[in-house]
């Protein structure tokens, strides 16, 4: 079964966006990152729990974790063009003595890994980590990923290298370091996107462009490369 998350932008001849889908984009991306930020603030106080509920999970450097993000309309689509519950990810690295995720939020950067998993919907998370023919790779791995710290985040979905979205990042490290790719490339036309059809047409001020081609969280999920090592709260969807 095939599985994608869809492009949101498209500017305009001088690379801007018509002045309707930027106010929509940016009424979307204020839910987004206010559901988020509520969230945290919410979880701030209930830290313990997060910590229990992690604690017989083991961490390490290059390990890629997986949640459902907190309901807002662009995770519900993603969701649901691509029938799954993955909708987030990142890959797992120590600094300065603590665990942290590099994730593609806004834009590429660092998350303590406890704040990470609280961002999740119920604290709910999945650990994947790289066979061990690929262990000797994970160095290389985290040098290329954080290579893209600092990078915009890539609402349009597009496999190029001006902006960077989450399961992208980690596609694009492992494949720099070993030629080889991961996961289930998938195209937006094979997929559930028919319920979204408005929200996408508007967003990209044009067609909805059913050739585009991404790599998904699920789709990254799958990769031969990976097995799950520990899932707490997160309903874990194997090959």
């Amino acid at each position: 079964m095939k599985r994608v998350s869809m492009g949101l932008i498209s500017p305009d001849e001088e690379g801007r966006m018509p002045k309707s889908q930027r106010a929509i984009l940016t009424a979307l991306l204020l839910l987004t990152l206010g559901t988020i930020g509520c969230t945290a603030s919410a979880n701030h106080d209930n830290k313990k729990r997060s910590l229990t509920a992690s604690a017989d999970y083991t961490p390490q450097i290059g390990d890629v974790i997986f949640q459902s993000s907190e309901h807002t309309p662009l995770v519900d689509m993603i969701e649901g063009v691509s029938r799954s519950h993955y909708s987030h990810c990142g890959i797992v690295d120590q600094r300065d003595g603590q665990w942290v995720v590099y994730e593609a939020g806004r834009q590429v950067k660092a998350t303590l890994l406890d704040a990470f998993i609280d961002r999740g919907r119920g604290d709910g998370f999945a650990a994947y980590r790289f066979k061990d023919e690929y262990q000797d790779d994970i160095p290389r791995i985290i040098e290329h990923t954080r290579a893209y710290l600092g990078s915009p985040y890539d609402f349009r979905y597009r496999l190029d290298e001006e902006h960077i979205y989450c399961s992208e990042l980690i596609y694009k490290a492992f494949e720099q370091t070993t030629g080889e790719t991961m996961g289930e490339l998938t195209r937006l036309g094979d997929t559930d996107w028919q319920p979204y059809e408005q929200l996408i047409l508007e967003l990209e001020n044009g067609p909805v462009p059913l050739d585009r081609v991404i790599i998904t969280p699920i789709g990254l999920a799958l990769a031969d490369q990976l097995e799950v090592v520990y899932a707490v709260g997160f309903e874990v969807t194997k090959p």
